[in-house]
């Protein structure tokens, strides 16, 4: 039942099951269709689509898509071994991994893979290796545009670090990961002027044993989603 309206209350709209799968670990709202990995494949379907059309992107090499992001107009995915920009892959992963997440963050495309946390070209169409230099988190000089860098911005000095959410709230954008049983949220500020990022500074420590899995930034808020539950953070 819908009673948001003032004076009003009525019935919300029918729910639809436009897709049954156990194996689906992410998905986007990707401008007028839903994206979503299913296993190793990546899939799309328009939500109104009353045949249910499943339509295939790409086939992941045979590894599951672990993230996607989109800046509402483009996808870029992940699985265990590349990184891909719609049905193009765009990064190669050397040592292929569960622990990888990508984020599209203020015009910025950034990836988590391992302990390093990158920040890549969102308007690359051909492969390559993930980057090695290193930008200003990882004490390197480079001072990069907004849409074609790619560089290591951080790199954890715990070996076991997993980044796992990325996402922003003014000019400021927000990183969580974890390593066993201690959780980190790291701050990331864009300077106006020359758009450089800053190195992450770490603003936010949940108790000892609460795994953080996912944050999103809303009307002001910040919200973790944890292995213990919802948190909210103003």
């Amino acid at each position: 039942v819908d009673v948001w309206t003032n004076g009003q209350v009525s019935l919300l709209k029918n729910t639809v099951e436009i897709v049954n799968s156990s194996t689906i670990k992410c998905m986007a709202s990707v401008y007028d269709k839903l994206v979503y990995g299913e296993g190793a494949n990546l899939r799309s379907i328009v939500p109104g689509d009353t045949a249910g059309t499943v339509t295939n992107i790409v086939t992941a090499h045979g590894n599951d898509y672990l993230s996607l992001t989109t800046d509402g107009n483009l996808h870029w995915s992940a699985c265990q071994s590349h990184i891909h920009r719609e049905s193009t892959t765009i990064y190669t992963i050397s040592s292929a991994t569960n622990n990888v997440v990508v984020g599209c963050e203020k015009q910025y495309l950034l990836a988590g893979v391992a302990k390093n946390l990158y920040i890549l070209d969102q308007t690359r169409t051909t492969s390559t290796a993930l980057p090695t230099i290193a930008g200003p988190g990882t004490g390197g000089g480079t001072t990069p545009p907004v849409y074609n860098t790619e560089y290591i911005l951080y790199s954890s000095p715990n070996p076991n670090w997993v980044w796992t959410s990325f996402t922003s709230n003014g000019s400021v954008i927000y990183a969580a990961g974890y390593s066993g049983a201690v959780s980190k949220i790291y701050k990331i500020t864009i300077d106006p002027d020359t758009l450089l990022l800053s190195a992450p500074i770490v603003v936010a420590e949940l108790p000892t044993g609460e795994q953080v899995y996912t944050i999103k930034s809303y009307l002001g808020f910040l919200l973790i989603g944890t292995n213990k539950g919802i948190r909210d953070w103003e």
